[in-house]
């Protein structure tokens, strides 16, 4: 996906350190079988996805448009509600 390729890549260059953005990052961090890497696999490529995966959504490219409803901040956004969960017709709160 073009998007999570996107938000990788501006994460990824957020840090000097993890070098430029090139070919083998692009196709490395959203690459399951660098799960378990070979000892072949380049170390940039395993290091792109360990990092992809260590990330967790934590960089704010990686945030999602949707929020959750009464975030007056961001009401030109669409929202999305929290779920409740009813027992006999009861909400419960979680």
């Amino acid at each position: 996906n073009d998007r999570f390729e996107a938000a990788f890549r501006q994460y990824w260059e957020s840090n000097p350190e993890n070098g430029g953005w090139n070919k083998t990052i692009a196709d490395a961090f959203a690459d399951r079988r660098l799960d378990s890497p070979s000892p072949d696999s380049p170390p940039e490529a395993v290091k792109a996805r360990k990092m992809f995966l260590s990330s967790d959504g934590d960089a704010p490219a990686f945030r999602t448009p949707f929020i959750i409803a009464g975030d007056a901040a961001a009401a030109s956004v669409p929202a999305i509600k929290e779920p409740s969960l009813k027992l006999n017709n009861e909400v419960l709160s979680s």
